[in-house]
């Protein structure tokens, strides 16, 4: 009986120990996995930090690096340059608009914010072309810049605004054109004339309109009845059968005859 006794309590303590041996192992595992998880956790924030945290501050110190080169190269540039800030200036004057406003009797320009840029004192004014604008001054025209200046002093009965460089003045009766300086490239010495574009003009001469170039030179003889400026190279005219378009050389691309 003792024996049995004796072999049954060491059967139990075996199973004992197996079975605390094994809670051990499981709580070790346990253990284990969560050193596992938390490593990998620390691992990872680290990176992420090396890659996200490090690499923005690198970025806002190289941006403050490109703010400082730049407002350097700038202050250089203008000590190198003194004229720059004039030319700027300007050029925002240049693109600047103005708009022929009637205050009273007389006419002046305002800007595209409705501030009088130009006194109102002339008697006829028109829209500017070129960077300038022809004004009639006690019955004479000449031509202001956008600040209101005399560029071209007012001597001709009338003008026509500037394109391609030359504008269409009248003086004593007849018609010519003038460079910015004032100079006759084509003598006044037609009836009637208009703006040029496309390298042509149209002018009136013996009752009759045709086309001259830039130098002067008759490229379509005087035949029409009225002529109108060259737009992408046809201009329409009018002959005693009717509308028609011809070319810059003076070809019909359509002619009124050929309705007939």
């Amino acid at each position: 009986m003792e024996e049995e006794k004796t072999s049954e309590e060491t059967k139990e303590t075996k199973e004992t120990k197996i079975t605390m041996s094994r809670e051990f192992t499981k709580k070790q595992a346990f253990l284990l996995i969560g050193a596992v998880v938390i490593l990998s956790l620390l691992i990872t924030g680290s990176v992420l930090f090396f890659l996200f945290g490090r690499g923005e501050s690198e970025m806002g110190n190289a941006d403050a690096a490109v703010g400082i080169q730049s407002d350097s190269t700038q202050e250089a540039s203008t000590s190198q340059n003194p004229g720059s800030k004039n030319e700027k200036e300007a050029s925002l004057l240049e693109n600047q608009q103005r708009f022929p406003v009637k205050i009273g009797d007389y006419w002046g320009y305002v800007d595209n914010e409705g501030n009088v840029v130009v006194e109102a004192i002339f008697d006829e004014v028109d829209i500017f072309s070129e960077g300038v604008a022809f004004a009639r001054y006690e019955e004479r025209v000449g031509f202001i810049d956008k600040e209101g200046r005399w560029i071209i002093s007012p001597v001709y009965e009338h003008a026509l605004p500037y394109h391609d460089g030359l504008a269409a003045v009248r003086i004593n009766g007849n018609w010519g054109y003038i460079d910015v300086e004032d100079q006759f490239i084509i003598k006044a010495e037609y009836e009637d004339a208009r703006s040029f574009s496309e390298g042509r003009a149209p002018v009136k001469l013996n009752n009759r309109w045709g086309y001259i170039d830039e130098q002067g030179v008759m490229i379509v003889e005087p035949q029409f009845k009225r002529a109108w400026n060259f737009f992408e190279g046809i201009a329409q005219v009018e002959t005693d059968e009717g509308n028609g378009y011809i070319n810059l050389e003076g070809e019909w691309i359509w002619n009124p005859e050929w309705d007939e």
